[in-house]
């Protein structure tokens, strides 16, 4: 009983302590370690190759990559839960099952057809160009305010940022943004098109026999110097059409004050960099999020695979699978890989985040 009041007294006391800490450092409304903040920016005098030479810059959810291509400067475009996530187990063979008692394994080995598909996969929601690369160029990343300037003899041509608060690049350039898409051998060609001003771009993923697939829309509006591309998907709203919210969303962030949007933007993150790590609870939102979604999935596999209660965690998962029970597809939408496929060490890895 005494060791259980010393250990309350333990964590009350560490509580108590962290939250002063957090109080001081909101008191002092600064960041800590501010030289360090600084030296993690990234300053490049080419960005020719986009796997090397390039400047990335999201808010957790909509993220991009920039860099030179043609002489001009070239921006892709995506979201978390952008996806081909479609699945064919329709030539695959039995799932392997194991025998507990025994430790037999029963069913197909190796690499199984659905596999060998080039979905799953995430996938890139459009390209942008913003228009000619200056001469004498050089590009820094500030990691304080999450601004990527593009400059020319020490004068910024042009400023991107996506926005904090809402998915949009906010784009300030002489230049005009030109849309284009993506094409896959798999997938539909999206639609281009342009209504009262505003450039879009909608794409419309296939599904299976078991999900329905996705839509997303991009949307590019521009105010003179000021641009504002948005990117909404299926999974963002319940109703409604994508491109409708897309292009709503694109026009009301130029109908705001362009200071007011980036002073709201730069004073999200400068009270993101105050607190300790330990604070930012909500950085592993996405990972419990994302198990929680496919805790059927997990809770399946471990019955059917094991015939035991519980959730098995596999090698391989992808986002937008709907519960096996479910599912009509042979063996109920289930891609396994035995042996490699059969290991039980991920458990560990997926909770010790949790």
């Amino acid at each position: 009983m005494n060791k259980k009041i010393q250990i309350s007294r333990i964590t009350f006391i560490a509580i108590l302590l962290n939250l002063l800490c957090c109080y001081i450092i909101k008191a002092q409304d600064s960041i800590p370690y501010q030289d360090s903040l600084r030296e993690a920016n990234v300053t490049l005098s080419r960005m020719q190759d986009g796997q090397g030479e390039s400047l990335m810059l999201g808010n957790g959810d909509l993220y991009g990559i920039v860099w030179e291509k043609e002489n001009e400067l070239f921006m892709r475009i995506t979201k978390n839960d952008i996806w081909d996530a479609r699945i064919d187990t329709s030539k695959d063979g039995d799932v392997p099952r194991v025998d507990v008692v025994s430790g037999k394994i029963s069913g197909s080995h190796g690499t199984p057809p659905s596999y060998k598909h080039l979905y799953p996969q995430p996938r890139c929601a459009a390209a942008l160009r913003l228009g000619a690369a200056p001469k004498k160029m050089s590009a820094q990343l500030d990691i304080k305010r999450a601004l990527v300037s593009v400059n020319s003899a020490d004068r910024p041509i042009t400023t991107l940022r996506i926005l904090h608060d809402r998915n949009v690049l906010l784009i300030k350039s002489p230049h005009a943004v030109t849309l284009e898409a993506i094409k896959a051998e798999t997938l539909p060609d999206a639609t281009l098109g342009t209504s009262n001003g505003v450039s879009w771009l909608l794409m419309k993923m296939p599904g299976d026999i078991d999900y329905k697939g996705m839509d997303y829309a991009v949307a590019v509006a521009s105010k003179g110097t000021l641009k504002a591309i948005s990117l909404v998907t299926s999974f963002d709203i319940q109703s409604d059409d994508v491109l409708e919210k897309a292009i709503a969303l694109a026009k009301n962030t130029l109908s705001q004050n362009e200071i007011t949007l980036i002073a709201t933007h730069e004073e999200a993150w400068q009270a993101f960099w105050p607190l300790p790590a330990a604070n930012h609870s909500e950085l592993a939102d996405p990972w419990i999020s994302y198990v929680d979604q496919l805790l059927p999935k997990f809770k399946y596999l471990a019955k059917d695979r094991y015939g035991i209660d519980g959730a098995c965690f596999p090698i391989s998962s992808f986002i937008h699978q709907p519960d096996p029970e479910i599912c009509s597809s042979k063996n109920q939408r289930q891609i396994v890989m035995n042996p490699w496929g059969m290991t039980i060490g991920m458990a560990g890895m997926t909770i010790q985040s949790m």
